[in-house]
């Protein structure tokens, strides 16, 4: 198998379990177009009380198991039931969220070319959206 990377890990919510499926012509777009390549996908359902499940793909009703199927890589299986327990924590009661493990494939060359060449990754710092926000707001302002 080719040597995968760089890999990252997307938790993402949606209260009041109000998943609509949206994200699948999204994903699939990534994925068409080479941006990334989904290795796995878990969705986490977690009730009034507490109680957290995963559900994995094969588990979903067909049609939206059909929208996200042909999406994932044969290496599905990655993310773990112990994964899936310490993500929702962070989950609050009556929401629903998605776990995706992916590939960012638009990286690839990127990396290649830093390895050839003698270098490495040192740091990888996502700026959370709403630092983004606050930072543009700022600069606004002062304009």
């Amino acid at each position: 198998m080719a040597e995968l990377g760089p890999i990252e890990v997307l938790f993402v919510e949606f209260p009041g379990n109000q998943f609509s499926g949206e994200i699948a012509p999204a994903l699939q777009e990534l994925v068409e177009s080479g941006t990334i390549r989904l290795i796995d996908l878990v969705f986490v359902a977690k009730d009034a009380d507490g109680n957290a499940v995963g559900i994995e793909l094969e588990d979903l009703h067909p049609d939206a198991r059909g929208a996200f199927n042909p999406l994932v890589e044969e290496l599905a299986g990655l993310i773990t039931d112990e994964d899936v327990e310490d993500l929702s924590e962070a989950l609050e009661p009556n929401s629903s969220a998605a776990v995706l493990l992916f590939e960012n494939v638009w990286a690839t060359k990127f990396r290649d070319a830093v390895r050839n060449s003698g270098g490495q990754l040192l740091a990888r710092i996502p700026i959370p959206q709403e630092a983004v926000d606050e930072i543009l707001a700022d600069r606004d302002a002062a304009s």
